[in-house]
């Protein structure tokens, strides 16, 4: 798949155009260990398993650290309010761009190419979320979780935005630091690129697995694509 042939680009959130890893990570973890106390000696551990399983739907997080820890399943009604509180332990602080965020976006625009966001936040998490940044001149779409994770970042996301834009999905590109962020683009044929944290320990030999297109470890570098 050649990058001149590209239309449209998508981005995750979480870890690819904001620097949040680190507080979501303690944000889970904690969030966590407030419905199981006796797991408060993990607490690292969980955050790590976060870190590792970064992109994909937060409930999903929480079953893989109900296997690992042998854990009693929470009701619907207890999942809810897990969610919520790992929502109000980070929503409310404004997390750092990557500092080349707002260069590459409007970089990106201005060269022509038309951008979206999607996300596996709650929509109205994320809406919320934006609010804080000076981003809303840049996509055209904005996506978040819906309908109980059905409607998802991967291909029920890239589905929607091909329809929407009228660009078809092999024209299009989508940058995320988390392995799902690729195997989703690759899925529904579009370009995959995998972003590497150097933050976060073997970022780049984790995301080399799900084989993406593209491997960058700063968005200044799809300029060099783009």
């Amino acid at each position: 798949m050649n990058a001149n042939q590209i239309k449209a680009i998508g981005f995750d959130w979480d870890g690819t155009l904001v620097d949040s890893m680190s507080v979501k990570s303690q944000s889970f973890a904690e969030a966590v260990i407030r419905f199981y106390p006796h797991l408060e000696k993990k607490q690292e551990e969980i955050g790590n398993l976060y870190l590792a399983t970064r992109g994909t739907l937060r409930t999903h997080q929480l079953s893989l650290v109900q296997q690992k820890y042998r854990l009693n399943q929470l009701s619907d009604e207890e999942i809810k309010r897990w969610s919520d509180l790992f929502t109000s332990l980070n929503i409310d602080k404004k997390l750092p761009l990557f500092e080349d965020t707002i260069e590459v976006l409007r970089e990106l625009k201005s060269r022509g190419y038309n951008l979206f966001l999607c996300s596996s936040v709650p929509q109205a998490d994320l809406d919320k979320t934006l609010t804080q940044y000076p981003l809303g001149d840049y996509f055209e779409i904005v996506l978040g979780s819906r309908d109980g994770g059905k409607f998802r970042k991967g291909i029920p996301h890239l589905t929607y935005v091909s329809e929407k834009m009228g660009v078809s999905l092999d024209r299009i590109a989508f940058v995320g630091d988390g392995s799902d962020d690729v195997i989703g683009a690759n899925e529904a044929g579009c370009l995959s690129i995998g972003k590497a944290d150097r933050k976060i320990p073997y970022s780049k030999e984790e995301i080399q697995k799900s084989n993406p297109k593209i491997i960058v470890e700063n968005l200044l570098e799809l300029l060099t694509y783009f």
